[in-house]
């Protein structure tokens, strides 16, 4: 449900970015503020795209910055709440917005150019018009938990028995049912899609040399790995006598063995921290190497983690400064420190390998992204139940941060 912006005013807004719902063009200049990503332009107006059956279609559009590049949607007004087309289309964060948005409307010609249901000529309501049919879920608001969704075809909206009505005719035929995820990502060769979408682009108060935006994409990524590599190393010689310690006795396979059931079950937070880190079910892992995954793989994202959009941007936002401040910090404050996001907070402000202090606006987005972590954290026994630094933790937390920035932190 739209609201109005807390921030300029603006109707429409429906991101709750640190406890505040904000438009999409308040969202971005946070972004951009935190990244150093060039701000996206306004979308542009409604357009109209008329189908073969003569009925016109029009659209509102859509740009903002989801946690893996830039989204450019497309959806149908003037119809009832629930029904009409949707498109959908992901670029990477330096995307050309033009050639974006372009490709976006051939989306629109397309979808509307097919027809799938044809009036049933002897009652009301719609059969097959061919032996394809292609739509979309959509959530019942009505709260009927026998139907909790409806389905959305040719933009209309159809229940369970009015789409099963549909196959009028089809009795003894075989089907084949295809999902597909509707957001819809451009090809490497367009141009728009690649590495970068992963990278956010501010480092300990330095960033390097090239951001997105930028043309030459291979010389930006060459310099985000150096600034990965610096920081491992300034994480080496902050805590330079947990180099070589080994694991607590016990406590990593005890927690391996949490980790592992956990992520077999599916919950949270065990299912988005090995999707975070790009864990395949199909391939095994080792025991540190599920470990280090599942303490940092939300701090630097292989994969999408299926959070919500605004939960990922919020992680997206956070500055490697701002991990290592609290890393560092947490760990010299030893065994039983407070882990609480205000307390990781006070971690980086008094960090002397960082630069800077985070004033009260950062500080309280960043204490967002601190409580999305946290329960990571803890399920990988790095802090205990009442969020205090454990001795796994202690020597994990580390390890974990060099391996989100693609290094190692000493022996493991």
């Amino acid at each position: 449900m739209a609201g109005t912006c807390e921030r300029c005013g603006a109707d429409g807004a429906t991101v709750s970015l640190s406890g505040a719902v904000l438009c999409d063009r308040c969202v971005d200049n946070r972004v951009s503020e935190f990244t150093g990503m060039l701000r996206l332009p306004d979308p542009p107006a409604d357009e109209v795209f008329t189908g073969p059956d003569a009925r016109p279609h029009r659209f509102r559009f859509r740009l903002w910055r989801a946690p893996t590049g830039v989204s450019a949607d497309a959806a149908e007004i003037d119809c009832p709440t629930g029904e009409g087309y949707r498109f959908t289309l992901l670029g990477q964060h330096d995307a050309d917005i033009d050639a974006l948005l372009d490709s976006l409307r051939e989306q629109i010609k397309a979808g509307v150019s097919r027809v799938d249901l044809t009036p049933n000529p002897h009652r009301e309501g719609w059969i097959l018009a061919g032996e394809t049919v292609s739509g979309r879920f959509e959530w019942n608001d009505a709260g009927d938990h026998d139907q909790p969704y409806a389905v959305v075809i040719d933009g209309r909206r159809l229940s369970w028995e009015e789409f099963g009505n549909a196959f009028e005719g089809l009795e003894g035929w075989g089907f084949t049912l295809h999902l597909d995820d509707l957001s819809q990502a451009l090809s490497d060769e367009t141009g728009v899609v690649g590495d970068i979408a992963h990278r956010p682009a501010s480092l300990l108060g330095n960033e390097p040399d090239y951001l997105p935006g930028e043309d030459d994409d291979d010389a930006f990524l060459e310099a985000w790995d150096r600034a990965e590599a610096e920081a491992v190393d300034l994480l080496q010689m902050a805590l330079p006598e947990l180099k070589d310690e080994p694991p607590p006795a016990g406590e990593l396979e005890d927690a391996v063995l949490g980790l592992r059931a956990g992520i077999k079950g599916r919950k949270w937070p065990h299912r988005h921290m090995s999707r975070a880190a790009g864990f395949e079910p199909a391939r095994p892992v080792s025991s540190l190497e599920l470990w280090l995954g599942a303490a940092g793989g939300l701090i630097a994202m292989r994969e999408e983690s299926g959070l919500a959009d605004e939960a990922e941007a919020s992680l997206m936002a956070m500055q490697n400064g701002d991990w290592l401040g609290a890393v560092v910090g947490l760990v010299r404050a030893g065994i039983g420190a407070s882990a609480e996001p205000q307390d990781l907070v006070g971690y980086i402000n008094r960090c002397p390998e960082v630069e800077g202090e985070l004033d009260y606006d950062d500080a309280e987005a960043v204490e967002s992204a601190f409580e999305l972590i946290l329960p990571a954290w803890e399920a990988a026994g790095a802090v205990d139940g009442t969020r205090r630094l454990t001795a796994l933790g202690r020597w994990g937390l580390p390890r974990a941060l060099a391996w989100a920035w693609n290094g190692e932190f000493g022996s493991r």
